[in-house]
């Protein structure tokens, strides 16, 4: 059968136009693509004390700490086992999450810097602190509650859950919901890991005899270890503070004036000694007081709200970087 011109152009046209529709499906059928679930979608920096939770802590817990987080790299390995370190803290400084929304933080065992890796997140939590005192533990500046008190400040920087259970008026001696025997008694302490026991400065106003001080702060430490016996302890002593003389009627520094039948500084040293006792690290303002105080123009003082007794925010700032650095370095 002979072909004419005109088919054979008909049949050429067809043929170019199923070869650009098969061209056009080789283009676009490319396969799938996959997406390991186990590589690093996100980094962040961020600032957390944790502890081990009970279950990773237990004689046959498997919980490691990796060079990487786990199966995001072939080099990733095994370094540490965290039950070794179930009493310490982790400090995170570091967070992972995967394409597959597991978490992993990046930090070190506390004042160990040389145990340093990738915990996964599941097998932490967050560290709890108790913040006990009077109403400078409370952010009471005189005139109004400060924005953010001393407890506020340190679990901001340091990432720790405190929870502020200072109270006006709060004294060591005492048997009012204010004071530290009524707080100690109404606080699930096994909740916590560490406590803070910032107290005195009321009982140099209101106690009459320094000794009862030691009795009852003695009392009450031991009632604290034996609720929590892995409870980290610290003790802030008294700030110093303006009072009037009683005899001159001029207002002068408390470590140095008798209010009752002793000076603060008495008071101090008797606490401090108490402290020493249950072996609880003490932050001694009295060796910070000319970075904390301006007493150039003595009475009234611009450090506190009042003029004389309770910080100012700015000086809650100052106390706080202080007590940052004191706890980091005595914190296990």
């Amino acid at each position: 059968m002979q072909v004419s011109k005109k088919q054979v152009a008909l049949m050429a046209s067809l043929g170019l136009l199923f070869g650009a529709l098969l061209g056009g499906q080789t283009k676009t059928g490319h396969a799938a693509k996959v997406t390991d679930p186990y590589q690093i979608k996100t980094t962040e920096k961020i600032t957390a004390r944790l502890r081990l939770k009970p279950v990773a802590a237990q004689a046959d817990s498997k919980v490691y700490m990796w060079s990487k987080p786990y199966r995001s790299s072939v080099s990733a390995k095994k370094i540490h086992l965290m039950k070794n370190y179930k009493n310490r803290t982790f400090v995170a400084t570091k967070q992972a999450t995967m394409n597959n929304g597991l978490v992993y933080y990046y930090g070190h065992i506390q004042n160990n810097d040389k145990v340093v890796g990738w915990v996964y997140k599941g097998a932490l939590k967050q560290s709890n602190m108790a913040a006990f005192g009077d109403s400078i533990t409370k952010g009471w500046t005189g005139v109004d509650y400060a924005t953010n008190p001393y407890p506020a400040l340190i679990g901001s920087a340091m990432g720790i859950n405190v929870v502020n259970k200072g109270e006006n008026n709060g004294k060591v001696v005492g048997d009012t919901n204010l004071d530290l025997t009524y707080n100690v008694d109404h606080t699930k302490l096994a909740s916590y890991d560490y406590a803070t026991v910032a107290y005195g400065v009321n009982d140099y106003f209101k106690t009459e005899t320094i000794y009862l001080v030691e009795e009852t702060l003695d009392r009450e430490l031991t009632a604290m270890k034996k609720a929590n016996p892995k409870l980290q302890i610290f003790a802030f002593l008294p700030l110093d503070a303006y009072v009037k003389d009683k005899e001159s009627g001029q207002f002068g520094l408390a470590n140095v004036t008798n209010y009752t039948e002793y000076t603060l500084s008495d008071l101090v040293d008797l606490e401090k000694s108490v402290y020493a006792k249950h072996k609880i690290p003490v932050l001694d303002w009295r060796e910070y007081e000319s970075e904390i105080i301006d007493t150039k123009n003595g009475y009234p003082c611009a450090s506190f709200g009042d003029n004389r007794l309770h910080p100012t925010q700015e000086t809650y700032d100052k106390m706080a970087k202080i007590m940052e650095t004191f706890l980091d370095k005595n914190m296990k």
